[in-house]
């Protein structure tokens, strides 16, 4: 009786052994199955996403992502560290690649993480990048505002240290602002005022057109109109402007005391801020005389030209 029951239990105990080496032999051939070393046992998606966490941290471009993990043989164990500290409590300083397989789901929210953390940085910094270009504009602005506007005290300033000037101070003053070809022009009126340039964003409309000032003297010779800047309130060095009758194509009245010369390549110089308006309306009335002299006579010029001629 005995013996029947020891064999039983020796029977049963050979069949349980089976059994479990059974199930560890299945559980080996699962987890050799499993094996994410390969690229191809990465389902799409966590590859994706492993890809657009790792350009996130690492600051680089997803291609260039995928090129240093693909580099790396698509090791996951490899690109896996790259995100996770070495002593992280979840995997462990033991972790291989072998196990990354049971953590698949843990790996994947992890990179998904890491990637809406990395979204959100981003996002932050756009909005200090857009909160920063938009003080800049304000801060531009008032730069503008205070640095290029002439006040009234300089203007008085100018006003102050042209007055009473002689026909011969301004023969010499002219000499001094252009050494070069001064002497070879007659002078005929100069006047104090200020050289006016506008200044507009051509990329977006937002941002306000600003006017620039620049005070000197406008110098009216028989050939040529010549201006001096007689001080820079941006720091810049002086600076002159030169033009000659022959290169301009009109001459405008413009408001609150501007006179406008449009050139024949179309670009143009505004002068504003004259001492008063009998001054304004002077330099206005010269101006107009020589260019409309100057005009006629290359007219008359260019119609008695040989190339104009007809035989008739």
């Amino acid at each position: 009786m005995m013996s029947e029951e020891n064999k039983s239990v020796q029977q049963t105990t050979a069949e349980e052994e089976e059994e479990e080496e059974a199930a560890t032999t299945t559980i080996q051939k699962d987890n050799n199955n499993s094996n994410p070393q390969d690229s191809s046992n990465v389902d799409a998606e966590t590859k994706s996403q492993l890809i657009k966490a790792f350009a996130d941290v690492t600051k680089v471009s997803p291609s260039q992502a995928e090129e240093y993990l693909q580099n790396a043989n698509w090791d996951l164990q490899i690109a896996v560290r790259q995100y996770f500290d070495h002593n992280d409590t979840t995997f462990g300083e033991t972790f291989t690649a072998d196990s990354i397989a049971s953590h698949i789901a843990e790996i994947r929210k992890k990179a998904s993480e890491l990637s809406v953390i990395a979204q959100q940085k981003a996002k932050e910094n756009l909005g200090f990048v857009g909160q920063g270009v938009s003080k800049g504009w304000g801060t531009l602005n008032r730069f503008l505002d205070n640095v290029f506007h002439m006040k009234e005290d300089e203007e008085e300033d100018i006003r102050r240290r042209f007055a009473d000037m002689s026909a011969q101070d301004w023969e010499s003053e002219f000499e001094r602002a252009f050494p070069t070809w001064a002497k070879e022009h007659s002078l005929i009126d100069a006047f104090p005022c200020s050289l006016m340039q506008r200044y507009r964003c051509v990329d977006n409309d937002a941002t306000e057109e600003q006017i620039i000032e620049f005070p000197g003297v406008l110098f009216v010779t028989v050939g040529k109109v010549a201006f001096r800047a007689s001080h820079d309130q941006s720091s810049m060095e002086k600076f002159e402007v030169i033009i000659g009758l022959d290169e301009i194509s009109r001459i405008q009245k413009g408001k609150e005391g501007r006179i406008r010369l449009v050139t024949k390549i179309q670009t143009s110089f505004i002068f504003s801020r004259f001492k008063d308006q009998v001054e304004f309306e002077s330099a206005l009335g010269i101006l107009e005389q020589i260019w409309e002299s100057s005009h006629t006579k290359e007219t008359t010029k260019s119609a008695v030209s040989p190339d104009n001629s007809t035989n008739e």
